[in-house]
């Protein structure tokens, strides 16, 4: 194999395992709250994102819920992945599968209850019954497609750094 080449590999295959092990450690520290408080309540970490729940009906009244969720997922992940993604961020909550194929697009599968737009900064979720409380599956949802969007911010510039195949296992 060329030296280029080998070299192109293990510069590859070292980022492939910096995400993997950031990733995995975020995910068993995922459910834990932050040590350093952070937002409006004079914490000492500000938030460099802002989270817009853009949401119809009923889940109109767990959007102030979805955004502090999401705020605390983003904050884990960068902190485990030693990155802190700027924003804005808007999450959609789509009330039946009409309203999400319209806000996810043609590109979207029609069988994921959830997609991040790349380069948007736009998460699109199919809502369950997110009214009285947001449901573990939506948070693990949620969590996964928050993800998506720091591995994005970190890879801007330079998409084809994080294969598809990839973004997508993680």
């Amino acid at each position: 194999m060329p030296h280029g080449r080998r070299n192109r590999l293990r510069e590859w295959c070292r980022k492939a395992a910096i995400i993997f092990a950031a990733l995995s450690v975020f995910t068993v520290f995922a459910g834990q709250s932050p040590a350093v408080g952070y937002g409006a309540e004079g914490g000492s970490r500000p938030n460099p994102w802002h989270f817009k729940v853009i949401a119809a009906g009923s889940q109109k009244t767990a959007a102030s819920r979805i955004a502090a969720e999401a705020d605390r997922l983003m904050r884990n992940a960068a902190d485990y992945l030693g990155h802190e993604p700027s924003g804005p961020f808007v999450i959609y909550v789509a009330g039946d599968i009409d309203e999400y194929r319209k806000l996810a697009g043609p590109g979207a599968p029609e069988w994921a209850t959830a997609v991040y737009i790349n380069g948007s900064r736009r998460i699109v979720m199919r809502a369950p019954s997110a009214a009285g409380s947001v449901p573990e599956r939506f948070v693990n949802t949620l969590q996964h497609e928050l993800v998506h969007a720091a591995l994005d911010h970190y890879f801007r510039g330079r998409p084809s750094a994080l294969p598809l195949w990839l973004n997508e296992g993680l």
